[in-house]
């Protein structure tokens, strides 16, 4: 017969042997537990986790069972055997807690697989949407490119009846595809004069589907070479129908007086042509000084009437300027119209006026000039409405009139009469 210490030493032990599967046990269910807190917040993956939550859960509910019977054995035979009881009721409450847990092990993973349902129903019906959403879009996209040609189509034929009835420079201008009005004073200007080479070049065109020559190109069947600095502005150039349907080429290139005249005769132009339309908001000036490759009959000059009409200047000449580098408010670019009246002259051209916005101004060949009325700088000059001027955060402060120069008061500029740096 086994005596009551050694039974209290067995007893011990079993309890021992209990209370650390007990502990294995709950750190089991804790991992378990982190692991599904990671599968209700991220969701994804959830039925593949809850599949081994699953198993696991089973592995541990057979152990826990087990351990359960294992006790309720050890209850049955050492009933008679007072000592041990007071230890047993704190192993069963433990092993409670223990179901308790997995028991809400269990809900969660139900949860999480309900949640998982929802979404999977969810993304079932977005995409369902996506699909009659993207064939919305279709129809809108092809509806609009219906609209937007018929409105071309209206806008063309409207301005070839405006074409035929222009009387003077002074009021022919209308828009197309230009900014402001020189699709109209183009118009007028290639019906006045005899073009020699229906050639034109323009720089800065961005996509081109809006500049000065798309009109003259689609209407007249010019030939055309268009400059932008931005790849993915030429790129979508090439694209566009107009490229295919016209003789049109497009070139990325930032422009510089370095380099102007050998892009330009490598595109195999050269001597007299039709149009140049210089538009580069920055060293304008320089770039047309430089020019020496062609001899356009009528030249488009981009100037900045901020700059008044009393003094002949220009920013300082860079390869690399850019406007908004140059100083934030972006209008301390280009020259005066005055500099560049001084420059047109120099290069046998004569000023006949400049357009709507008083931001480009028109230059035609003296001997080209025929009845065209020629301008002084006086006479011709006009003060931009237009507001870009811009604070240093990038945003438009709408500046306008003369406090537009005193945000640039200060700077450095060139006088071309000169030849010397002045402030502005």
């Amino acid at each position: 017969m086994i005596s009551n210490k050694k039974l209290r030493v067995l007893i011990d032990e079993i309890k021992s042997h209990i209370d650390l599967r007990i502990d294995a046990l709950d750190v089991e269910v804790n991992t378990l537990n982190s692991k599904l807190d990671d599968i209700y917040v991220r969701f994804l993956g959830v039925e593949k986790n809850t599949v081994e939550v699953g198993k696991q859960l089973k592995t541990i509910e057979r152990k826990v069972v087990n351990s359960s019977e294992q006790l309720e054995k050890i209850e049955s035979k050492m009933s008679d055997f007072s000592p041990i009881n007071y230890g047993l009721d704190d192993i069963k409450a433990e092993i409670n807690s223990l179901h308790i847990k997995v028991d809400d092990v269990f809900e969660r993973v139900s949860k999480s697989e309900e949640i998982s349902d929802l979404q999977n129903t969810r993304m079932d019906e977005l995409e369902q949407k996506s699909v009659l959403i993207d064939a919305k879009i279709t129809e809108v996209c092809n509806s609009n490119f219906r609209n937007s040609q018929n409105i071309l189509d209206a806008k063309i034929l409207q301005a070839q009846s405006l074409i035929a009835n222009q009387k003077d420079f002074a009021t022919a201008g209308f828009k197309v595809f230009s900014q402001w009005d020189d699709d109209g004073l183009i118009q007028y200007l290639i019906k006045t004069i005899d073009i020699s080479n229906k050639i034109f070049i323009e720089f800065g065109v961005e996509d081109y589907t809006e500049s000065n020559t798309r009109f003259l190109l689609m209407n007249n069947n010019w030939n055309g070479l268009v400059f932008d600095g931005s790849k993915e502005y030429v790129d979508y150039i090439k694209k566009d129908d107009i490229y295919w349907k016209h003789n049109l080429k497009a070139e990325c290139a930032f422009i510089t007086a370095e380099n102007i005249n050998e892009l330009i005769s490598k595109n195999g132009i050269k001597g007299e042509i039709g149009l140049l339309h210089i538009d580069i908001d920055g060293v304008d000036y320089w770039v047309w000084k430089a020019i020496d490759v062609v001899t356009p009959d009528i030249v488009i000059m981009e100037f900045n009437s901020v700059l008044g009409k009393d003094r002949a200047i220009t920013v300082p000449y860079k390869s690399d300027f850019c406007r908004l580098n140059a100083h934030h408010s972006g209008i301390y670019a280009g020259a005066s119209l005055r500099a560049m009246c001084m420059l047109a002259e120099e290069k046998g051209y004569s000023f006949i006026g400049v357009n709507s916005a008083a931001n480009n101004a028109y230059f035609v060949k003296k001997s080209k000039l025929g009845d065209l009325k020629a301008l002084s700088v006086d006479e011709g000059y006009k003060e931009s409405q237009f507001r870009e001027s811009r604070n240093k955060d990038g945003s438009l402060t709408f500046a306008s009139g003369e406090d537009r120069l005193k945000l640039i008061k200060g700077l450095p500029i060139i006088n071309v009469e000169t030849g010397k740096e002045e402030k502005i």
